[in-house]
């Protein structure tokens, strides 16, 4: 895809940016045709001739690159955190635990690259909120593999502050 290169215009946004360096990471959407251009303007609209998208940008130690497996998943869904997953449990194993929920859309386990193994965690992305919540209440420390699974909401406010529901509002949640 796209190389994504910043240039900073003067050297007083290089000192900022130095003073603030940390060491964690934030990410934010941007309009993939614009991303040759100026950082400010990635948020800008497109022609109607081209199809907008939105990517995700990574900063991690002052280095800028575009995200590309995000754009994998489905907009406007309801994603769920599955925690303490054995090494064995891959994407298929989670995709059949989840199988007798119809609105599941994306399954991902997350890989050690090194090893080939499971991380422990993994997400699952839902169309609809009904299922989601069914499934956050009834499935929560089951088993997946050798161990009881740790569900919980997605991490993604500021994304699911946009999307709504049929009715208008995003369903509470169990604590």
């Amino acid at each position: 895809m796209l190389l994504l290169k910043f240039m900073l215009k003067n050297k007083n946004e290089e000192k900022k940016k130095l003073k603030n360096k940390k060491r964690k990471g934030f990410i934010m959407c941007a309009d993939l045709y614009q991303t040759n251009t100026n950082p400010l303007k990635l948020n800008t609209t497109l022609n109607d001739d081209k199809k907008k998208q939105s990517v995700t940008l990574r900063n991690v130690d002052g280095k800028r690159w575009v995200d590309e497996s995000m754009a994998d998943w489905p907009t406007n869904d309801f994603r769920m955190f599955i925690g303490n997953l054995g090494k064995e449990v891959d994407d298929t194993m989670l995709k059949i635990f989840f199988s007798k929920y119809p609105s599941v859309q994306k399954v991902k386990v997350i890989i050690n690259p090194h090893t080939n193994k499971s991380k422990g965690y993994g997400f699952v992305s839902f169309s609809d909120p009904n299922e989601y919540l069914l499934a956050l209440r009834t499935l929560n420390g089951k088993y997946i593999g050798t161990r009881p699974c740790k569900l919980s909401k997605g991490k993604w406010e500021k994304r699911a502050e946009k999307s709504s529901t049929k009715e208008g509002k995003r369903p509470k949640l169990p604590k």
